[in-house]
């Protein structure tokens, strides 16, 4: 009976420290750390585009991935097909969440990015998510980011988006963040 107690204990021990993190529930958790910690400090909730994510973060990630090094990448606002995915997907956001359109939104003002990369051996995604808000928290520049209000002129609500990937044993977490403004 000991020796299955021991057995028991090791191999839980061994899934735990080689479980996989889920990449759709890691980005979840980042994304809701995030939005946890700005209503904290009085700001307001952002929402989650997967347009951003598709045309922005995604592609950032890759670049970063490719490079075998964690920078910003930069990203061309303007892009119309980018603009043209987020307005759709605004449109109905602001449906869902007004009970009106906003046709008038197609111009992307305040826009941000963070990324963070963190070796995880044996940690959960909560730990992970909690690790990347501390270590931008604690750069002044990607803290001014977290902390900027990306409402409009009119009220209207922020968008971000998360993409994690994992590299050997590290994993890459790239966050954007846009504004859309009246033209």
């Amino acid at each position: 009976m000991k020796w299955l107690s021991v057995f028991t204990f090791l191999t839980l021990t061994f899934v735990s420290f080689t479980q996989d993190i889920n990449f759709d529930k890691f980005s979840s958790c980042v994304i809701n750390k995030i939005n946890s910690y700005r209503e904290s400090i009085g700001l307001d909730t952002l929402y989650y585009s997967e347009s951003l994510e598709k045309n922005i973060s995604s592609p950032n990630m890759k670049k970063m991935i490719l490079s075998k090094k964690l920078f910003h990448p930069g990203y061309d606002i303007g892009n119309e097909i980018l603009v043209s995915d987020i307005t759709e997907e605004y449109e109905v956001l602001s449906k869902n969440i007004y009970s009106k359109e906003n046709y008038l939104l197609n111009f992307i003002g305040l826009n941000g990015e963070i990324c963070f990369s963190i070796t995880a051996d044996g940690l959960t995604c909560e730990d992970l998510a909690s690790y990347a808000l501390e270590g931008w928290l604690n750069s002044p520049p990607h803290k001014k980011t977290v902390e900027t209000s990306f409402k409009n002129q009119n009220g209207s609500f922020g968008l971000f988006s998360c993409c994690v990937s994992k590299v050997n044993d590290e994993f890459f977490v790239v966050v954007n963040f846009v504004q859309f403004v009246y033209m």
